[in-house]
């Protein structure tokens, strides 16, 4: 393969790992998207311009594997055509979509790559080198500036709850941020933040970052493994030291995260590189590996429990935590039987999971928590049955192989790594181009060096350095990386999610290296054609995606930043009016529908606050409030058409009603409000405020009866909040005291 490719997948891997890639959902990494489809695209076109190149890999892996990728993406898209059809969220299942094709694109590039021989070698080295970056930038996470952070939060806080001038500028600083600065976000914000100090690394998830650790410790100890099963060849003792500290500092900062799910991964990953083969491992360097794990372990245990990471809470959270797995999995098993053949489509998961909840359950997740089950979810029927083959394939080559012969670096090897590591290094500059395209500062001086902004540089330093030292040192052969591939899957079996790019790309580079070799044939025709076809597809793909989704999603945020800033100074007009911009800029942009309808319903309820209170009201008083409620409606019918699955428009839309009755009450308002009132309870059966709000709005009705019905099923919703400690569930004592009177009414 070209240098131009080797230099393009460098690149685009580096800088894949260095953002928070749950962010995905929201487009946020959809210029990396383009570039994986380009770079795809270009690998199409110089495998033509090379035809007597041949293919290192089996014509039949390839085409099994080519037809688990095909059937996997076009589920995606499949389901993407139904949430059009259905009118979910659009904006968020394109955005997926799209993510998943550069997913697709991936595989296919390392499918190309891998007509070098060397190229499997470089490419785990790689990995492993930003896996290692990322475990350091989690230690110093847990260890230093969790508690600055903390620390920053709460002095920002306390100007912010204040009434100078100081307080805007905290709360604008907060909400920069992404920080909620009332309610119940802001309690769940705040334990998290002041409750638990696991490491993230540059993603938004502990889980994230121990699927990564997990798939990087297993691939070393892999490649340990290997060397040591082929006694002919050497590794010096220094490779041999730095291979150490490197499994150190992954499993400590595995340990560090409390990934329950990546653990057991870990733990069948390296058990299935032990079991296979073991007799070709003599017992004394079995014996030393042994020893020399089992210190490792038991070091940085000691670090882990003498610090307070890990405490006894990590086991005995184990079994209430799979409680509420099989929890998700029951609301989940509800959303495949309203639709097995399409499932809720890419992202549109929540707002159908929420009629299936179950009522023990508190936490309104964004996916299964189960790969196979999200698959079915996101990718409908054809993608589920994909995503089964994907383990199915691996695990019986994975048996059916014999024992890997050792394969020391070659001189072409050796050749490539100076693309690989200018690679790292522009991917470093990308990751900080964008940063800066988009507001941030190219390099922030102004900060510390351990601020999170620059820390997450260390990634790519980190792996220039781990390319550098430890390429050729050691062998990772198929087998261990199918290991590495059981490992993420089984990960994935109890996290999240297929929404989450960095671990489907994960996943899906895992399984194009896994693919066995074979002797090398000639390319015939259909095979020029098929390429050429798969190119020409991905130039497509990259033109769909900057038309269709990074341009739109770009100007559209850039409008929602404007009106966010402008809506805290309470310029609630203005704020409108950048709204109704960054609508027009994204059609399918319902997060500002949303927001608009949130901040015309807060102007009408203050306009209708004001309205009672004049002693002597003027007709030209109610005009404007008519007025306004007009406007408030035609929002909510906004947010409804933006995606008619979620309850958020109803929801509005029945309180405005319910509002404008205290003025005006009339038989129409008062039946729409009820209406609308019971669709938001169809749409989230399990949800006691809800039920709350229903019952008030039937007794302000005076429809006792009805009322009394909801006030006992929103208490009931409560008792099982309390039993089960959702504390972010909890009515208060006034509603609770409001309901009881209802139903002791009678």
């Amino acid at each position: 393969m070209s240098h131009p490719i080797v230099f393009l997948f460098a690149l685009l891997l580096t800088a894949s790992f260095m953002w928070p890639s749950e962010g995905a959902i929201h487009g946020d990494g959809l210029h990396l998207a383009i570039g994986w489809l380009i770079t795809g695209s270009c690998a199409g076109v110089a495998a033509l311009r090379r035809p007597d190149k041949s293919c290192s890999l089996s014509r039949n892996v390839s085409m099994v594997d080519g037809l688990v990728i095909v059937l996997l993406v076009g589920g995606f898209w499949l389901s993407t055509w139904h949430v059009f059809r259905v009118n979910g969220d659009r904006r968020v299942a394109l955005n997926i979509a799209f993510e998943w094709s550069a997913i697709g694109a991936v595989w296919w590039i390392v499918r190309r790559l891998l007509h070098d021989v060397s190229a499997r070698q470089w490419i785990v080295t790689l990995l492993i080198g930003i896996s290692v970056g990322a475990a350091f930038v989690g230690i110093v996470q847990h260890h230093v500036t969790h508690g600055r952070q903390a620390e920053w939060y709460l002095q920002q806080r306390i100007q912010a709850d204040g009434v100078s001038i100081d307080a805007l500028m905290a709360s604008h600083e907060l909400q920069h941020a992404n920080i909620p600065l009332s309610g119940v976000a802001r309690e769940l914000f705040e334990r998290r933040l002041l409750a638990s100090s696991e490491p993230i690394g540059p993603f938004a998830l502990a889980n994230t970052l121990g699927g990564l650790l997990a798939v990087a410790l297993v691939l070393m100890v892999g490649g340990m493994v290997q060397i040591l099963r082929h006694q002919s060849v050497r590794v010096s003792p220094v490779s041999w030291a730095v291979a150490m500290i490197v499994c150190f500092v992954l499993g400590y900062c595995l340990l560090l995260t409390k990934s329950r799910t990546a653990w057991v991964g870990l733990v069948c990953g390296i058990g299935m590189i032990l079991l296979h083969g073991r007799t070709a491992l003599s017992s004394g360097r079995l014996k030393w590996l042994f020893c020399g794990a089992t210190s490792l372990l038991a070091v940085g245990a000691a670090i882990g429990i003498g610090s307070g990471a890990i405490d006894k809470e990590v086991v005995l959270e184990s079994p209430r935590s799979l409680q509420f797995r099989l929890f998700y999995w029951m609301g989940a098993a509800g959303v495949i039987a309203d639709d097995p053949m399409f499932g809720s489509g890419p992202g549109n998961f929540r707002p159908v999971y929420l009629a299936h909840k179950v009522v023990e359950s508190s936490e309104e997740i964004l996916d299964p928590h189960n790969i196979v089950l999200d698959a079915w979810c996101s990718a409908g029927l054809i993608g589920v049955i994909a995503m089964c083959m994907m383990p199915l394939t691996v695990v019986q080559r994975f048996l059916t192989s014999q024992v890997d012969a050792a394969s020391p670096a070659s001189s072409q090897e050796r050749t490539v790594i100076s693309t690989v590591r200018l690679g790292i290094g522009c991917g470093l500059l990308l990751h900080l181009g964008w940063r800066w395209l988009n507001g941030g500062e190219f390099i922030d001086v102004s900060r510390d060096l351990l601020d999170p902004q620059n820390l997450v540089m260390a990634i790519p330093v980190t792996a220039l350095l781990f390319v550098w030292a430890m390429s050729g040192r050691f062998d990772f052969s198929t087998n261990v990386i199918r290991a590495a591939f059981v490992c993420v899957f089984v990960h994935l079996l109890g996290a999240g999610g297929l929404q989450i790019s960095g671990l489907g790309m994960l996943l899906a580079l895992l399984y194009a290296l896994s693919a066995d070799g074979n002797s090398k044939v000639a390319e015939p025709l259909n095979e020029v054609a098929r390429t050429f076809s798969v190119a020409v597809a991905f130039a497509v793909l990259a033109g769909a995606t900057l038309w269709y989704g990074l341009l739109p999603v770009v100007a559209a945020s850039r409008h929602s930043e404007v009106a966010a800033v402008l809506q805290l100074r309470r310029q609630h007009e203005a704020a409108v009016k950048a709204y109704d911009k960054s609508i027009a800029a994204d059609k399918y942009n319902t997060d500002s529908r949303q927001r608009k309808m949130g901040v015309l319903a807060y102007m009408f309820k203050e306009t209708v606050g004001e309205y009672a209170q004049l002693e002597d009201p003027e007709f030209e008083h109610m005009a404007d409030i008519l007025t306004l409620f007009d406007r408030a409606i035609r929002a909510c019918d906004e947010a409804i058409a933006g995606d008619q699955r979620s309850y958020a428009g109803y929801h509005f839309r029945s309180r405005l009603q319910g509002q404008l009755y205290t003025l005006q009450p009339q038989v129409d308002l008062s039946e729409n409000a009820v209406k609308d009132m019971e669709h938001v309870i169809s749409c989230y059966p399990e949800n006691s405020m809800f039920w709350f709000e229903y019952a008030e709005l039937l007794n302000r009705f005076e429809r006792s009866q009805q009322a009394e019905s909801a006030a006992v099923k929103a208490l009931e919703i409560d008792a099982v909040n309390h039993d089960w400690g959702h504390v972010d569930r909890y009515l208060s004592d006034v509603q609770v005291h409001l309901l009881s009177k209802m139903v002791d009414s009678k």
